[in-house]
């Protein structure tokens, strides 16, 4: 009997995802599904999908700087409010601008977190509590460039106050001097495609498939994911 969360996808649609241990939300936006404006998520939660603009293909939905996906309603299982959380996204830029990927933060309280593309094509990640301060990568390689498809995202390790960025296989650790920063938590949606609730820097680009989860993914399973799933995109 199929699960009740997992109701309104293919069966099968589950084994996609290589690694489901501590998935709260898996969104395969190249599955056929997600060509409609409403849709559910791959995972044991089936939250709902709510597209606002962009357009479907077979590798994912492509936004023009005008478009975000809504995944909700509203739920502290993407808050960071057990401190460790992973996500990544398949992603493929094609304007060199300030780019929201994934995320939920209030944008009157400043809580919750975002990572973002920034126009320099290194990757961003606000934890805000209260106060809005910045994380980036600085390696070369995590740059991300235009026109192509990488494997992108952030793990926040609350034992230590560290993000690590991640671009493909490649990882990097920076400590956030200004912490701790405690409960990142926000009462408004998770959002794809665009800065949270202030509605900009949106992508201009495309989203593949992205995963949260409520743990810290380790070097080996995030570059399975990679791994496995880059045949569709590289």
């Amino acid at each position: 009997m199929k699960s009740p969360a997992l109701r309104f996808v293919s069966r099968s649609l589950w084994s996609y995802n290589p690694i489901a241990y501590g998935c709260v939300m898996y969104v395969p936006l190249w599955y056929s599904d997600y060509a409609r404006p409403y849709a559910y998520s791959v995972d044991p939660n089936g939250w709902i999908c709510n597209r606002v603009g962009g357009s479907h293909g077979p590798l994912g939905v492509t936004m023009d700087g005008n478009d975000y996906i809504t995944v909700g309603p509203a739920t502290s299982k993407m808050d960071v409010t057990t401190g460790d959380f992973t996500s990544y996204a398949w992603i493929k830029t094609a304007s060199a601008t300030n780019q929201g990927i994934l995320g939920k933060v209030d944008g009157v309280l400043f809580d919750g977190w975002y990572w973002r593309v920034k126009d320099n094509g290194l990757l961003g990640t606000y934890l805000d509590d209260g106060v809005s301060n910045e994380l980036v990568s600085s390696v070369n390689v995590n740059t991300v460039g235009d026109g192509a498809w990488h494997f992108c995202g952030i793990s926040w390790v609350s034992a230590t106050d560290t993000v690590i960025f991640v671009k493909d296989i490649v990882r990097e650790s920076i400590v956030a001097t200004d912490a701790p920063y405690g409960s990142l938590t926000s009462g408004v949606v998770f959002r794809m495609g665009v800065n949270a609730t202030e509605l900009d820097m949106y992508l201009t680009g495309s989203i593949g498939e992205a995963w949260h989860y409520d743990r810290v993914l380790g070097p080996a399973e995030a570059q399975h994911i990679y791994y496995t799933t880059r045949w569709r995109y590289q």
